[in-house]
């Protein structure tokens, strides 16, 4: 694997899949499956911080239905929207905030699961839920097109049950029928002995089926046994498959026959059964790799492989197995960070594999599938994708995002990031990275701030209100905070921007799309002590039909930070430092050292004799951002005694010093202490004085 060889510039500056004729995207959790056949999704989760706060899903899809791949964001805390950044084709995205109601609160419920899939046949992306607890209903968010949508709520009982996530159940789109909407379907949980199929009606209605199917059932339960899906026979409809269990010498399949039965097979294949043992580190993938209009499963990460086995299916239950050489792609899916990516990435129709995510790759390698279980490898260098990928919050999604039916990449939610960076396939292993601005998107992955209440003369905020609400970032440092909203977002009508500051102060802007809005606030300073202050927006849009005001808050951390200055510190010997030891007086050094709060050196000098001066030169900002809560402890000043002539002469008094100065915020005083020597070996003629003046200043955002 090709290493990094020169440090990386830093982190980008922004904001997961395989597209079938209808452009409907897959996520196979950390396995990104694109090929020739309909798409099928296993469900994610929205996950959560160790504070609890959760973190906004992403998945990516074809939500404008204009064949291209976006972006999407669902179950952000406080949210009423479902963001969608559609891509323009040329690595830059168009954020859109769409009003979903209680969807995305929805979606943050507790054994939620939420799947992609093209529900109503539309050709575009819309998202569905279940495995909550108590719910009764299936809730199916339909995408309009524009970044806007749909929500239905449709009574299904049975289903909503039986899909309960703690019991064990995992939820799965795909077209089980091959009408062309995408349904939902069930396994896993631990006493199924059926599939439960939930066929889509195209309007949030679905017809369920559960029927028997024992056999399958409990192969999925086997410790080990790793699910798949995919159109096996390829007759359209989605189905299931298995491997990685200990003992098997077969690949179960479950054929969906399109009325909620499946016909299972368990045909031999002996070897493919061994070399996919989960414990040896096997991960199983499916796609097309012969493009034969059937999907068939590959094997990676095994421990011990040098080789990329692949069994292609021939469609009755029975597989041809292949197991050619690819030692150094085998070597590097062994990674532990890792994240193979199964698409299409030269737009051959044949099923590639692909590899991000180690932090010592500056590369992408990818696996071209040759169609007769050999592959093609490349490992071009990619330097700065490859690096952004390692981040330990982004997430990659894949999809063809500029409509050139190869499969591309993208990142998004490291919080430090404002853009998008994309990663378009060449098709020949090489890879066309962009990076382009998106700090709405980017800011909606990193958890934007929950809207806590609307206050508006309609039934839910306009599109621009919500975007222009969850795309504004508030920063805080010391006692200032500065708010900012990101230009270009897509507010036609006038709009008033107006923060509200704790005392009531209003801060009020009209929004400026070609330069965004900034804020700059500043809270009380108190008595220096750490505690949370809440900002109020106002936002109000001039549409045609009359004003629309929402309003929403924010926490906003408040910790008042200083710098301490110091002036040149003079010390003077008032008399020699002289002490006794048998018969041998001698004139003593002094040695000065002065420490701040942090225990860091400040000053050290010695060779100090009587009626000497020694002075200081300023150190101002030594000690910056310096956060207390009833004053400031200045340095403490400590005189060391010696008499290094002597070897039996422990050489040591000392002076205390000052003890430490608590400090008023924002005062300043001169310091004079006169002090004398103490010790085992004390010298009352011994003492000495200093001089220095000390200042504290407030520091405010712009100066951190």
């Amino acid at each position: 694997m090709t290493t990094r060889e020169v440090p990386h510039p830093g982190p980008p500056r922004g904001w997961a899949g395989r597209m079938s004729a209808v452009g409907v995207a897959v996520l196979l959790l950390g396995t990104l499956v694109t090929g020739a056949s309909r798409a099928e999704a296993k469900s994610i989760t929205v996950q959560r911080t160790p504070d609890g706060t959760p973190i906004p899903a992403a998945v990516a899809g074809d939500f404008s239905g204009d064949g291209k791949t976006d972006l999407a964001l669902t179950g952000g805390a406080g949210w009423k929207i479902a963001p969608v950044a559609t891509s323009n084709a040329d690595g830059s995205f168009t954020p859109r905030a769409g009003f979903v109601g209680d969807f995305s609160i929805w979606a943050q419920a507790p054994g939620a699961q939420l799947v992609t899939g093209d529900f109503n046949g539309d050709g575009r992306s819309d998202f569905a839920l279940a495995g909550a607890g108590g719910w009764n209903t299936i809730p199916v968010a339909f995408s309009n097109g524009d970044g806007t949508f749909r929500v239905t709520n449709a009574s299904s009982p049975s289903f909503a049950a039986w899909a309960y996530t703690p019991y064990g159940a995992k939820l799965w789109s795909g077209d089980f029928n091959h009408d062309g909407k995408d349904d939902l379907a069930l396994t896993s949980a631990g006493y199924f002995s059926t599939i439960p199929v939930a066929f889509s009606n195209g309007d949030g209605t679905f017809r369920v089926t559960n029927a028997d199917s024992s056999g399958f059932a409990g192969l999925v339960l086997a410790s080990g046994a790793q699910l798949v899906t995919g159109d096996f026979n390829g007759d359209g409809r989605s189905d299931f498959a298995l491997a990685g269990a200990g003992g098997w010498s077969m690949i179960p399949v479950a054929f969906s026959n399109g009325d909620g039965t499946f016909r299972v097979t368990t045909v031999s294949s002996p070897n493919f059964a061994g070399w996919a043992y989960t414990p040896y580190g096997a991960k199983l993938t499916a796609g097309d790799f012969n493009h034969d209009g059937k999907d068939d499963l590959a094997l990676t990460s095994a421990g011990y492989f040098t080789t990329i086995p692949v069994a292609f299916s021939n469609g009755d239950g029975s597989f041809t197995v292949t197991n050619a050489s690819s030692p150094d792609f085998a070597f590097w899916s062994k990674s532990t960070t890792a994240k193979i990516l199964t698409a299409d990435f030269n737009g051959d129709g044949r099923a590639d594999i692909g590899l991000v995510g180690d932090p010592n790759w500056s590369s992408i390698p990818v696996a071209f599938s040759n169609g007769d279980g050999t592959f093609r490898v490349t490992n071009v260098s990619t330097p700065d994708f490859a690096f952004w990928s390692t981040s330990r919050t982004a997430q990659t999604l894949t999809g063809d995002f500029n409509g050139d039916r190869r499969t591309d990449l993208a990142l998004i939610g490291d919080p430090n990031w404002v853009t998008i960076p994309v990663a378009f396939s060449n098709g020949d292993g090489s890879f066309r990275v962009t990076n382009a601005p998106a700090p709405a998107a980017a800011a909606w992955a990193a958890q934007p701030p929950p809207i806590e209440a609307a206050l508006c003369n309609c039934s839910a905020p306009t599109a621009a209100l919500t975007t222009l609400a969850n795309s504004l970032r508030v920063r805080s440092k010391s006692v200032s905070a500065i708010a900012t909203v990101p230009a270009g977002l897509p507010v036609t009508n006038s709009t008033d921007v107006v923060a509200i500051l704790p005392n009531g102060t209003r801060l009020p802007q009209s929004y400026v799309r070609s330069t965004g809005n900034r804020f700059l606030m500043r809270f009380p300073e108190s008595n220096g002590a750490r505690r949370t202050e809440t900002i109020q927006f106002e936002l109000t849009e001039h549409a045609a039909s009359g004003p629309v005001t929402f309003r929403f808050s924010m926490p906003v951390t408040v910790e008042p930070l200083y710098d301490v200055t110091l002036s040149a510190l003079t010390f003077e010997l008032v008399t020699d430092c002289d002490f006794t030891l048998g018969v041998f007086p001698e004139d003593s050094e002094v040695e000065i050292n002065m420490s701040d709060d942090r225990g860091q050196r400040l000053v050290d000098f010695d060779d100090l004799r009587a009626f000497s001066q020694r002075t200081v030169s300023p150190f101002a900002r030594q000690l910056h951002e310096v956060s207390v809560a009833t004053g400031i402890q200045v340095p403490q000043v400590a005189f060391d005694e010696t008499d290094p002539p002597n070897p039996l002469n422990p050489g040591f008094s000392s002076w205390p010093g000052s003890p430490p100065q608590p400090m008023v915020p924002g005062a300043s005083r001169h310091v004079h202490i006169d002090d004398v020597a103490t010790g085992p070996y004390p010298d009352p003629d011994c003492h000495g004085s200093f001089d220095y003046d000390i200042g504290i200043g407030l520091l405010t955002y712009d100066e951190l």
